[in-house]
């Protein structure tokens, strides 16, 4: 029995865990923390205690959370690109 092809399909799930394992890291440490920091700007910008130059600097810091978003989504996209893997079909 020749398994170098069920050994290639194996290697290729476990890399794909590995890379699940780490897109799940991300969404639940990196990505949690700016989009907080954009619900709690949201809900300060949509209350009352903020005057014009505070909301002013929240939208700044909205800016920049947002960014930070961005920048980690693009980070799953690129992991998740270069975890791409053949499904094993056999014969």
């Amino acid at each position: 029995n020749d398994v170098t092809e069920i050994s290639s399909y194996i290697t290729a799930i476990e890399k794909q865990n590995n890379t699940l394992k780490e897109i799940a890291w991300i969404q639940s440490h990196k990505i949690r923390a700016p989009l907080a920091k954009i619900m709690g700007f949201v809900n300060l910008l949509h209350s009352d205690i903020c005057n014009d130059s505070e909301k002013k600097e929240l939208l700044g810091y909205l800016k920049t959370s947002s960014a930070e978003l961005d920048n980690v989504l693009k980070e799953i996209t690129k992991i998740s690109q270069e975890g791409k893997i053949t499904i094993y079909q056999p014969q």
